[in-house]
């Protein structure tokens, strides 16, 4: 009965979760919600835990992060439950009170396998889940953009392809992830719960050089998805975008 009980919640748990509006997609760069930085208060939360002031700064948060890692968490939770709870379960399977009980093994057995399921189908989907976005600043670029700020074009200010940022995901264990990499190195992806990938050169370049030189991967996660009811700078939100949706425009050129 505490497996069913803890499958029944856990499902429902899940089922609450995807009830929140599907990915968005980067096809186009029409946003159902206009980025801000004057009166939102979750692009700012958190922000001493997330960036630097010397040289990172945060341009996108969404609220919808600590429903996810509440998700991951719980879902965790279950599981660990039902594992430390089943060799007890199977040990004392034939005292009177389990025979009372009414349950058969296979029913055991089916919901302890689909708490494991879940629990994997869930950290597939949600990993890929950005919670905040950070660009990293250049010094150099800011004083030349300073200086030719009447030649810069404002759909493009102060980001290129080259600029870095670090976008923070959770692991399986609802850990924070943070992969920090060039706009560049990413292209717009189609699939469910997936907005961008990270090129397959990139990687292959990642693991050519761990092999030769036995250097772990900077980069782990190569799936992100990103919500569309976050809120941050508006103007390096949709220059962003820009830039990785050229890059995919070049490469089918290329």
């Amino acid at each position: 009965m505490i497996l069913l009980t803890l499958g029944l919640i856990n499902v429902m748990m899940r089922s609450l979760l995807f009830i929140r509006p599907r990915l968005i997609q980067c096809r186009s760069l029409q946003w159902t919600r206009v980025y801000t930085t004057e009166t939102t208060k979750a692009a700012t939360v958190n922000t001493h835990n997330t960036t630097n002031s010397e040289n990172k700064r945060l341009i996108y948060a969404t609220p919808n992060a600590a429903l996810v890692k509440l998700a991951k968490v719980f879902s965790l939770s279950t599981l660990g439950i039902s594992s430390v709870s089943a060799p007890a379960v199977i040990y004392f399977w034939e005292s009177p009170a389990i025979q009372a009980s009414g349950i058969s093994p296979n029913l055991f057995l089916g919901a302890l396998l689909a708490s494991v399921c879940s629990t994997g189908a869930l950290h597939y989907i949600l990993s890929p889940f950005i919670s905040t976005i950070a660009l990293h600043n250049n010094p150099r670029s800011s004083t030349s953009s300073s200086s030719t700020s009447s030649h810069t074009s404002p759909t493009n200010k102060g980001l290129t392809p080259n600029s870095i940022v670090t976008l923070e995901t959770r692991d399986l264990l609802a850990r924070q992830r943070l992969t920090t990499l060039a706009i560049r190195d990413l292209e717009p992806a189609h699939g469910l719960f997936q907005t961008w990938r990270v090129k397959t050169q990139v990687m292959k370049q990642q693991y050519a050089q761990e092999q030769r030189d036995g250097t772990p991967p900077s980069i782990r996660q190569t799936r992100f998805w990103l919500d569309r009811r976050g809120a941050g700078d508006q103007e390096a939100m949709v220059s962003m975008l820009r830039i990785i949706q050229g890059n995919q425009q070049k490469q089918r050129i290329i």
